[in-house]
């Protein structure tokens, strides 16, 4: 593939120790597999973006991190975690922006400095262990309620492939009557973070292939509605309607404070609507 800016044989020899270099839509940045392994076996890739001058590069994750964290239900501003991304960032030399971590290299260093980021992200990675003994994390709730309660059986693999051939990592993968039921969390007590988890499951459940996990099937579990007043009867946050109104695009939503609603789904699959957050009651509860 001809490069507009650049010729990728002549910035460096020593991407050749890479076991993958790919073009991405830009044609100054490459993908770069970095040789390290997340503890669920993914391969840790990089972003090298390369300057006009083609002198130096800015590595990134491309806010992979970001979205692993939101993925295993942690919140990076949750004390522990946030302590331990911290310490690693300076650690490793990196710096932090739009929930990405990078590092400037010469074109003569790309490889050492790529190859550096992708130690960088394992460690960043581990944050999760950091806040794993913390109570009551929701993803840990979740997982222990539908075990109790759901009386279905856990899919032996935790991870669907989506329509592109990826494996995507879910909350939770339940085998019933109907097929796989594919089960994500979105966590956070607070708007943002609900937020920044719920954008995390509207992107892992739109890349799956609707013939193989129909979105009957697929279920989003909110931590909290952030209701306005005590009851459950209490107008949803508009925030949250919002929030919830994108996600039925991809799946049913429900909550953590509407348990019934769960267990309606995982018996009788999805109703007409697939918002089950912002009415107080939903009349398929009772059916």
């Amino acid at each position: 593939m001809t490069m507009a800016y650049f010729d990728l044989a002549s910035i460096t020899t020593e991407l050749a120790d890479f076991s993958g270099v790919d073009f991405t839509h830009d044609p100054r940045t490459i993908s770069l597999n970095t040789g390290c392994f997340f503890s669920d076996g993914e391969p840790v890739q990089v972003l090298a973006r390369i300057s006009a001058n083609a002198d130096y590069a800015i590595i990134s994750d491309g806010g992979l991190i970001a979205s692993r964290l939101s993925m295993y239900g942690i919140e990076a501003d949750y004390k522990p975690a946030s302590r331990h991304l911290n310490e690693v960032k300076e650690d490793f030399g990196l710096e932090f922006h739009a929930d990405r971590y990078y590092i400037r290299a010469g074109i003569d260093a790309l490889a050492e400095y790529s190859a550096h980021l992708g130690s960088a992200l394992v460690a960043l990675d581990s944050a999760r262990l950091a806040v794993s003994n913390a109570p009551d994390r929701f993803i840990n709730q979740l997982d222990d309620w539908l075990k109790e309660n759901s009386g279905l059986e856990f899919a032996k693999e935790q991870k669907v492939q989506d329509q592109y051939g990826d494996q995507v990592k879910v909350s939770a993968v339940l085998e019933s009557e109907r097929g796989k039921l594919v089960i994500q969390a979105a966590s956070g007590k607070a708007a943002g973070s609900l937020k920044t988890s719920g954008e995390h499951a509207y992107y892992a459940l739109s890349a799956l292939s609707e013939r193989t996990y129909p979105i009957s099937n697929r279920l989003v579990v909110l931590e909290r509605t952030l209701r306005q007043g005590r009851q459950r009867t209490g107008a949803v946050a508009p925030s949250m309607a919002r929030l919830t109104k994108r996600l039925t695009e991809v799946a049913h939503v429900s909550s953590f404070d509407a348990t019934p609603a769960i267990l309606d789904f995982m018996q009788h699959g999805g109703s007409e609507s697939r918002d089950l957050v912002t009415l107080p009651y939903n009349q398929t509860w009772f059916r």
